[in-house]
């Protein structure tokens, strides 16, 4: 289980911890977290995830373009130029969001017109050999409303297989990566 804090937890890490208490209280251990609206600030948000007991995050990407914000496409130990070495949490770079390609503000494409734009950007991971984070949202699933969203969703998944790749949780993502980084 992964929290997906509000909008100001990305400020207000008193409150992230409190909505981490919450979703514990109800669904058991949360190991990670991505900020809202991918309200990330590499030097300031990230430190405080490991004293609230976050093993990960997800939420460095971009919201209005696809493409890998740090550079590279495996998971990483995000530096901390406060403490001079890597911070104990393990950043999974996010790739493409499906907001990112959908809403007028960012691309404003239909799915059809997406689906090349994502399947470049795995043919770019798969050539470097790394990962590829992908964020759906849920509304994008809704039969009635989806609009052809869950069938890229879907088409998006296949082809990480066809390239040899596995699709595998965050969480799992992030336990292997930290045993790698260790």
């Amino acid at each position: 289980v992964g929290l997906h804090g509000s909008y100001l937890s990305a400020e207000e890490p008193l409150r992230l911890a409190a909505e981490k208490e919450e979703l514990e209280s109800l669904a058991g251990q949360v190991a990670g977290q991505r900020y809202h609206f991918l309200r990330i600030d590499p030097h300031a948000n990230l430190a405080p995830l490991a004293g609230l007991g976050f093993q990960y995050d997800t939420t460095l990407g971009f919201a209005d373009a696809p493409g890998f914000r740090a550079g590279i496409t495996q998971p990483f130990r995000p530096w901390s130029e406060e403490l001079g070495h890597p911070l104990p949490i393990v950043e999974i770079p996010l790739a493409l969001m499906d907001t990112t390609l959908a809403v007028p503000q960012y691309l404003g494409l239909t799915a059809a017109q997406a689906e090349g734009r994502a399947l470049a950007l795995l043919d770019r991971a798969a050539e470097l050999g790394g990962g590829f984070a992908l964020l759906w949202h849920t509304n994008r699933f809704d039969p009635p409303t989806a609009a052809g969203w869950d069938r890229l969703y879907e088409r998006i998944l296949d082809g990480v297989l066809e390239r040899g790749g596995v699709c595998v949780t965050a969480g799992e993502l992030a336990a292997e990566a930290g045993e790698v980084l260790a």
